[in-house]
């Protein structure tokens, strides 16, 4: 060990106290020219600092086979300048200390021994520097890169427990690299931190895994709109977690949380193979986590792997804090698929603003990708899926979409909903919800699916408008569904005033629906005149194979007496084939309710297991068949029934 050193020890080299606690520049030569050396030729020495901040610029190097090593400890802050430190011995960075490599210049060096950090360890020189094949990492402490690109030079050469940060600070405008070309390394959470319009980069060599064991946040929360970005490349894997091993903790693209301000965080994963997310009991979250302002002024995008991406989470969210600016839809969140396989392991998966405000949209990057959607376990059916749904109460308008069209999907779930405001809340007047899920090839099999579901408990105005669009424009794709409740309305509110317009789009493949209702209307007594039909259902099938065992067209059981209190529900068939056991064309049960629907049919087959006939206890129904090409195959039964002509 070494003690606080004179000018005169330094200089002779002089040893023979044991510990050092401040300057240790010796006189004469500049201190870039001074060696500290081991001088001993039968044991290692190590060179303990306790001091405070101090600039090294002269040379740490081991003595022939005695090797020399450099403590800090306290808190000390120790910056290594000199360009020819060759040292062996390790290097020991305690907690509470800090060890820079540089000062934001071309120089600094570290020797060639392994590095233990309960500390801080910051990579500060301004160009680019690869570590020794000696300089293996450990330890709890952090790693930070605040200026330059830092390379390593063997697999393994970083073993932290602690966190990787990119950027010295909340804010800085300098960008940053890391380059794992020549081998992989493991941190226990990665921080992107920078403000500019500059990516900082990570490149992960091929067979190279870059392995993050806790939360990966990119961005940071600002006091003025701001922007981090994070590219990562190569023929490597991004891994957060392992499988069987999950972080439980969340990644975060984009941080924002100050009223009225966004950080809008960029991954850019495009040039990279593979990414690999296990978060477990944690999300994946694209977009203002919060926002109480709600105003959102920029918009955050996660662009996956070239070649294979599994995210395994609880949430999957782009249910941003922050609205779509004006005018709505200005700032959309965005998770574009990779062009390889795209698995989606997640209980929730949640497109736009549900429970709060934002638009956002997963599609595909470009002509190639696959996408499966399933479980945690992967294993069965995720439990929700959800486009602008949920309880939100804001005055903006949340939009979401998902389009899938050219891209084979597998996707199991529970729930699809697609635009809803369901659960009550305090504002009375939020703005409309928009949905629209596209879907052409593979297979879709959901449970229940949500087309549009206006339930909010005290709105008054606006409304929701969903889309299904089934192989809408042709496709091979397989769809099963168990219950598919489109166009609802169940506004609890007297003065309630909007509308829920759904239309469901099919034009190829196969569609199988056991229960299928077009149109619910049950929206709060009252006498307030309705604008627009409080249920506005369109169903259009233009190709393919539809089989429904029950069809609902219409239902009316408000008891609101304001004019225009009707529900619209209308079937278009120009193709296809339609296959139907059960078919109601109306239903009502209130003297106030209005059920109006229509069935046309200019092309395709309609083949009917039932009688065509309509259900009224109470109220008007207008119901109207249009035959005007096609064919309507009744099976031998009427149209009509004794009861209800």
């Amino acid at each position: 060990f070494f003690k606080q050193k004179t000018a005169y020890e330094i200089s002779t080299r002089d040893w023979s106290s044991d510990v050092c606690s401040s300057d240790l520049i010796g006189a004469g030569a500049s201190a870039a020219s001074q060696v500290i050396t081991n001088s001993s030729s039968s044991a290692d020495s190590v060179l303990t600092y306790t001091g405070s901040s101090i600039t090294f610029a002269s040379a740490l190097q081991d003595s022939g086979s005695r090797k020399l090593g450099l403590s800090l400890a306290g808190s000390s802050v120790f910056t290594l300048t000199g360009g020819s430190n060759t040292f062996g011995g390790t290097t020991t960075v305690g907690a509470g200390s800090t060890l820079s490599l540089g000062s934001g210049l071309a120089t600094g060096t570290l020797g060639s021994g392994p590095v233990t950090v309960a500390g801080s360890f910051i990579y500060n020189r301004s160009d680019a520097y690869t570590l020794s094949a000696g300089n293996i990492f450990t330890g709890t402490g952090s790693v930070t890169i605040s200026a330059g690109s830092l390379a390593s030079a063997t697999d393994g050469q970083f073993a932290m427990s602690g966190a990787l940060n990119m950027g010295s600070s909340a804010g800085s405008a300098v960008t940053v690299s890391l380059n794992l070309s020549n081998g992989g390394s493991t941190f226990g959470s990665l921080l992107v931190r920078t403000n500019s319009a500059t990516a900082n980069t990570i490149a992960i060599g091929a067979g190279r895994t870059l392995r993050i064991n806790g939360s990966v946040i990119v961005g940071y929360n600002s006091s003025a709109t701001s922007a981090t970005k994070l590219t990562v490349t190569g023929g490597g894997t991004l891994a957060i977690g392992a499988a069987g091993s999950p972080t439980n903790a969340s990644f975060y693209v984009g941080y924002g949380s100050t009223t009225n301000i966004t950080n809008a965080g960029t991954l850019d994963l495009t040039g990279l193979d593979n990414f690999y997310a296990n978060l477990g009991t944690g999300s994946f979250i694209i977009g203002d986590f919060a926002n109480s302002g709600g105003t959102g002024t920029a918009a955050s995008t996660a662009n996956l792997a070239n070649v294979s991406n599994t995210i395994i989470a609880t949430n999957i969210s782009s249910d941003s804090n922050g609205n779509s600016g004006t005018p709505a839809g200005t700032y959309v969140q965005t998770m574009r698929l990779g062009a390889g396989t795209n698995v989606l392991n997640a209980t929730n998966i949640l497109v736009g603003g549900g429970e709060n405000r934002g638009q956002a949209q997963i599609i595909f990057a470009g002509a190639n990708g696959t996408l499966t959607v399933r479980n945690l376990a992967g294993t069965g059916r995720a439990g929700t899926f959800y486009l602008a749904y949920g309880g939100t109460n804001t005055a903006s308008t949340p939009a979401g979409t998902v389009n899938l069209a050219g891209h084979s999907a597998d996707i199991l779930v529970t729930t699809l909903g697609i635009a809803g405001r369901v659960a009550a809340a305090t504002a009375s007047s939020p703005g409309n919800s928009q949905g629209t899920f596209t879907f052409d090839t593979g297979a879709l099999d959901a449970t229940t699916v949500n087309l549009s579901n206006r339930a909010h408990g005290d709105q008054t105005t606006a409304g929701t408008t969903g889309t299904l669009n089934l192989m809408a424009s042709g496709g091979t794709g397989a769809v099963t569904i168990g219950t598919l409740n489109m166009g609802l309305n169940s506004g609890s509110n007297a003065a309630t005033n909007g509308q829920s317009n759904a239309t469901l789009n099919i034009g190829g493949g196969t569609v199988a629906i056991t229960t299928f209702t077009m149109g619910n209307n049950s929206i709060g007594g009252g006498a307030t005149a309705q604008t627009a039909a409080p249920v506005l259902a369109t169903t259009n099938i233009s190709g393919g194979a539809t089989t429904v065992t029950t069809l609902n067209m219409n239902v009316n059981s408000s008891a609101n007496t304001g004019t225009g209190n009707a529900s619209v529900a209308a079937l278009n068939i120009s193709g296809g084939a339609l296959t139907v056991t059960t078919l109601s064309l109306a239903n009502t049960s209130n003297a106030a309710a209005t059920a109006t629907s229509t069935l046309s049919i200019t092309g395709g087959t309609l083949t009917l297991g039932a009688n065509l006939a309509y259900t009224k206890t109470a109220g008007t129904v207008n119901s109207t068949l249009t035959l005007n090409g096609g064919t309507l195959d009744l099976s031998g039964k009427s149209i009509g029934t004794a009861s209800a002509p």
